[in-house]
């Protein structure tokens, strides 16, 4: 709508340049502006789920080239801190339970089940053999075939 708008106030600016020329300049002008703003740039994102757009006139798309690149770039930060932090409380997790089976393992006699030996629920059982890491409930190592008591 901005856009015939401005073309219909340029056009009647353009039939008055005989009559008035700055009062035709300054409808020409006004109506450039009216049909400028209606070229407009479309800024859209997603969130949760829902999607947005916002319109904005095209002589501000660098402003908006430059936001995107900004939230982008946030983003990015976010996506890449808390991929660091879940990978960081596996390890620690893991590294707990390592620790907590050679503990187990060292407080046990060697070949005499008991209940130190058996693995926590969500803990890693480890053959008494050769060391290799057990799957729940194994009844033979898969590594060297030692039968789990």
């Amino acid at each position: 709508m901005p856009l015939i708008l401005g073309a219909l106030i340029v056009l009647l600016g353009l039939s008055m340049i005989g009559s008035s020329i700055v009062g035709a300049l300054i409808l020409i002008l006004i109506g450039v502006a009216i049909f400028g703003s209606g070229i407009k740039t479309i800024f859209s994102y997603e969130r949760s789920g829902i999607a947005k757009s916002i319109d904005v006139p095209f002589f501000e798309a660098n402003h908006v080239r430059e936001f995107e690149e900004k939230v982008l770039a946030r983003i990015q930060g976010f996506q890449d801190d808390r991929n660091v932090r879940m990978q960081t409380q596996k390890s620690m997790a893991q590294s707990r339970e390592n620790a907590q089976a050679i503990v187990d393992a060292v407080k046990g006699q060697p070949g005499e089940p008991s209940q130190q030996n058996q693995p926590a629920a969500g803990s890693m059982a480890f053959c008494p053999n050769c060391g290799e890491g057990l799957g729940p409930g194994a009844k033979f190592c898969t590594h060297c075939g030692t039968k789990i008591v």
